[in-house]
């Protein structure tokens, strides 16, 4: 599906399109048909705005995979989903710039300190973007510094676009050997998604989820700037059961492994992706877009 596809089917959206329709229906003399699409759009955006609906759409998502009560001992390596960072405002700055899921990156960084031995992957990063930062020695633009960090720079995969080249670009760059463990950090209502592509490709990862959206659903809003980010919100969540949909009927997800990750269990996962049906890059996958505001 393309971008504009994704565009369209998201409910902003789709209230912006009933709004220019009902404004040809008045002009061609439709006025209650207009009247009728105005107010079914005003009572939309009333729901959408102040009831919990993003959080009540992620919770089935981030239920699958909750936050570990205990990490493993040892880990051979720690992959962090891209997203989190800003890469162009990030390089002009000259320092870490972190869009709406930032946690994903804090979150790295911390398990990066916790287990010193670790590779650090970080799909769809850019050296500019982490220039101050990973080293031992801080600059001024420096967030993430120290002796954790001493010679131990990220490997980076700037050239994933999606969960999926994430998956098959780390399996090709990295090839992890059976039986290592890695850490999969990204948002929880984006992890089902990713575990389960990474477990179709035949890759075993352990799921640290950050970033939660349906923990503690807030209702009502205090501000106009406030009722857009909860639109925005909702459409990240409908934008990502629709990239589920995507995934699990073109092969990218594997039965076994989705059913796996509901159970919380590893997958018997197949050797690698077979029988999976192009999607064009632009398949919706907003678990990547760096908006610097969700909340």
């Amino acid at each position: 599906m393309s971008d504009a596809t994704w565009w369209l089917l998201q409910p902003s959206s789709l209230l912006l399109v009933i709004l220019a329709l009902s404004a040809f229906a008045a002009l061609v003399g439709a006025r209650r048909t207009a009247a009728r699409s105005v107010a079914f759009v005003v009572l939309v955006w009333a729901a959408a705005t102040a009831l919990p609906l993003a959080a009540w759409l992620a919770a089935p998502l981030e239920a699958r995979h909750p936050l570990p009560s205990t990490l493993p001992a040892e880990v051979d390596g720690i992959v962090v989903l891209g997203g989190a960072v800003d890469g162009r405002a990030s390089a002009a700055r000259g320092q870490l710039t972190l869009g709406a899921t930032g946690e994903r990156m804090i979150a790295g960084a911390a398990l990066a300190r916790r287990y010193p031995d670790a590779t650090v992957v970080l799909p769809a990063v850019t050296a500019e973007a982490i220039a101050a930062d990973f080293r031992d020695a801080p600059n001024a633009a420096s967030f993430f510094f120290g002796p954790a960090f001493a010679d131990r720079r990220p490997l980076l995969l700037p050239g994933a676009a999606s969960t999926y080249d994430e998956a098959t670009t780390f399996l090709e760059r990295v090839a992890p050997r059976t039986g290592s463990t890695w850490l999969l950090v990204t948002s929880a209502w984006h992890m089902p998604r990713a575990w389960a592509t990474f477990a179709t490709a035949g890759i075993e990862t352990v799921p640290y989820p950050v970033d939660a959206l349906a923990a503690a659903p807030r209702y009502g809003v205090e501000t106009l700037p406030g009722a857009a980010a909860r639109l925005a919100e909702l459409d990240t969540i409908v934008r990502e059961w629709g990239a589920v949909l995507v995934y699990r009927r073109t092969g990218r997800i594997a039965p076994e492994a989705w059913a796996a990750g509901a159970r919380g269990t590893p997958a018997a996962a197949p050797t690698g992706p077979t029988d999976v049906v192009p999607v064009d890059p632009g398949e919706g996958d907003l678990s990547r877009t760096p908006a610097r505001s969700r909340r």
